[in-house]
């Protein structure tokens, strides 16, 4: 069984009016309460934990907390542009169309052992990164791959845990442009 890990009460709700049946904990925010956290290393036990934080930077302080406590997560993601409130003032997974949680969750990444072998030098080669559509670039491929909108370093974390290739992140950035 899957074990959600989100940021909020207000996710969690959402979370929970799409799927009756799933496990949704709520960390409270930044200030992630203690006894949450020993609950979720219970949980972490027997079920898989997948961390489906904010697409913001306390979501991914968050993601990142919670990634160092449980390395072995899977990991869902949701791009800004989707998780804009209809006032344009507020980021959240609560925001986002029940169509577009269903996919985020059906295309989670899992941590692999082994990683891809791309490089920083890789990226630059590629325009990925130190250039001037550099973070432009990255957001398209970040879009297309649904990983979220990582910085350069986490970009390359990211698809190095997908495993892709050189080869492949050339096509990708073909397919996204």
């Amino acid at each position: 069984m899957q074990v959600i890990i989100v940021e909020g009460k207000k996710d969690e709700q959402k979370l929970r009016s799409i799927f009756s049946d799933i496990l949704v904990v709520s960390v409270g925010g930044l200030q992630m309460n203690t006894d949450t956290i020993k609950y979720l290393e219970s949980l972490s036990q027997s079920h898989e934990i997948i961390i489906f934080t904010d697409p913001d930077s306390a979501g991914n302080k968050i993601r990142n907390s919670l990634t160092s406590l449980f390395p072995n997560a899977s990991h869902a993601y949701i791009s800004q542009t989707k998780a804009i409130s209809d006032n344009q003032k507020k980021i959240g997974i609560e925001h986002v169309s029940n169509e577009d949680i269903k996919y985020a969750l059906r295309n989670i990444i899992k941590p692999t052992v082994i990683g891809g072998s791309l490089t920083t030098a890789d990226l630059l080669e590629l325009g990925l990164t130190q250039s001037s559509n550099a973070a432009a670039l990255r957001q398209q491929v970040s879009t297309y791959l649904n990983i979220g909108n990582p910085n350069a370093k986490q970009f390359l974390n990211r698809i190095n845990i997908l495993n892709i290739t050189k080869a492949r992140l050339k096509d990708v950035i073909k397919s996204s442009s």
